[in-house]
């Protein structure tokens, strides 16, 4: 790689923000690669709300009376120029060349708390995005397809090295997720890509995407993280606080959908961004146990290029539902607002691939905008046929009954297949996906009707718990008759899909999918 002109690495201005200078590489790589790019990563709280995040490509523009280099810095929101003073210094100048602020370079600023861009979080709604299933989810980390490279390219050209990745799968992940923690254009290029759901570089990006996300897999014999429980803590810049408190209020379902660090310092977390983020993360207790494998945050520190950071490192796509939320004074350690959250839902494959399929099929009965005619007096019998249907098809050892782990496992996947496609199962509310309340709401479900006690439930023994729910058969006739048209083919429709999805034992599996 060329000598670059500038030191790589982090940036800050005393009091008000840390930014990363890197060569560009890659995707984002042009005809003057490398070239340099450099990013405003994290503003300090005490800069206020004047301090603006931003990135710009900087482009070499002669250099000043004093003869010292220039560099555009193209991306600013009010433009300007990049002065050499020396190699530890920098001098950001407005277009009149008159001085902005100076940044220093500070080697001691390294971990990827700091360095990588403290982005707001967003809507659950619609992720895993279509693009990510596309780039990502298929994607063989070997073959090199058009504009789609093998992970040694990738790393190769963001890396600047030139190696072969082990073969051996423990060796292998080790080294994946070393090369995130470096000091490459590697994390923030990949994290742009995640954050923009930008297909073209997601695709370049994928084979890496793929193998870091594999690093945080659960459940299968060369994993080498351990899922990380308790709180960590994420300061970020909002351009608004008061509407970043309103958007983020109690309730809130968000994910971050790239590779995201926080911190274990809670107090470090409340010196940077001017909103604090406060995850409370538990990984469900099925992935110890072997019923299903997630992709859960774990510490990397010691396959880190910085042994030292203690952050730890959550994998894209995530939820997070927010708890409470609490203002300055609230407490003596809060200076800034801080959403307090908890992990609900983990990404899997299995998830994502039923969960597509699933939205995609209910989209499909309801996109010709037609309403169903069955007649309200009727409407309450459909339900309970189809809820028939459903047992018989939850009840995989033929019993005619079902036992709680049937009971949980069934709940978890309705759960994920309604809170993915935007809906509602008809006739209960549903718990959440947090493994305490699944289990909480299973165990009081058979403890009100178990009517035999044997542990296990009969179509009978639930339908009645179903009922009791709106507080009586009659009464749940009576909701569902006075449904309009528009409400039941919607309900109508959810019950069939996710009938028919289990009769197929796999939502993916779901015909003309």
């Amino acid at each position: 790689m060329p000598q670059l002109p500038l030191k790589t690495g982090a940036w800050a201005v005393q009091g008000k923000a840390v930014g990363m200078m890197f060569p560009k590489s890659g995707a984002g790589a042009g005809k003057n690669a490398p070239g340099l790019t450099f990013w405003v990563a994290t503003t300090e709280a005490s800069a206020g709300d004047n301090c603006v995040m931003w990135e710009s490509s900087l482009k070499p523009a002669g250099n000043d009376k004093e003869g010292r280099p220039k560099f555009r810095i193209n991306g600013h929101p009010e433009g300007g120029f990049f002065i050499k003073v020396d190699d530890d210094t920098l001098s950001e100048c407005d277009k009149s060349m008159e001085q902005r602020c100076v940044w220093q370079y500070r080697d001691d600023l390294k971990g990827k708390f700091l360095t990588t861009l403290a982005a707001p979080p967003k809507s659950a709604a619609q992720f895993p995005t279509e693009n990510f299933v596309k780039a990502v989810l298929f994607k063989d980390p070997s073959s090199n397809e058009p504009c789609s490279p093998p992970t040694h390219v990738i790393i190769n050209a963001c890396c600047g090295v030139e190696e072969e990745l082990p073969k051996d799968s423990i060796e292998r992940q080790k080294l994946i997720a070393k090369y995130y923690t470096q000091e490459t254009p590697l994390y923030h290029e990949m994290n742009t890509a995640l954050r923009n759901d930008d297909l073209s570089a997601m695709r370049y990006y994928s084979a890496y995407i793929r193998e870091l996300r594999e690093v945080f897999k659960t459940d299968h014999e060369d994993q080498i993280i351990e899922p990380f429980t308790g709180k960590v803590w994420r300061g970020i810049n909002f351009p608004n606080v008061d509407e970043a408190v309103a958007e983020y209020s109690v309730g809130k379902v968000f994910v971050w959908s790239a590779f995201t660090s926080m911190s274990v310092d809670r107090d470090i977390a409340f010196n940077f961004g001017n909103v604090v983020f406060e995850v409370e993360c538990l990984p469900p207790k099925e992935a110890y146990e072997g019923a299903i494998a997630v992709y859960a945050p774990a510490s990397v520190q010691k396959f880190s290029d910085i042994p030292s950071e203690s952050e730890i490192l959550f994998p894209p796509n995530i939820q997070f539902k927010v708890k409470e939320v609490k203002k300055p004074g609230d407490e003596d350690y809060i200076t800034s607002p801080l959403i307090v959250c908890e992990t609900v839902a983990f990404d899997s494959d299995e998830g994502i691939c039923e969960f597509q399929a699933f939205k995609k099929m209910l989209d499909d009965k309801l996109k010709s905008g037609e309403t169903d005619g069955t007649p309200a007096e009727e409407r309450a019998a459909y339900i309970g046929s189809g809820y028939k249907k459903l047992f018989e098809a939850v009840d995989t050892n033929s019993s005619k009954t079902l036992s709680k782990k049937e009971a949980k496992q069934a709940l978890r996947k309705i759960q994920g297949a309604v809170s993915f496609a935007g809906t509602a199962f008809p006739g209960i509310s549903m718990p959440g996906e947090s493994p305490a309340a699944l289990r909480q709401y299973v165990n009081e479900m058979f403890k009100a009707a178990d009517m035999d006690g044997n542990g296990t439930l009969t179509f009978e023994e639930l339908w009645a718990f179903i009922a009791s729910k709106q507080g009586s058969a009659e009464a749940m006739s009576s909701v569902f008759a006075g449904m309009s048209a528009k409400e039941w083919t919607t309900v109508k429709a959810t019950l069939d899909t996710i009938v028919e999805a289990f009769q197929n034992q796999d939502f993916s599996h779901i015909p003309g999918m």
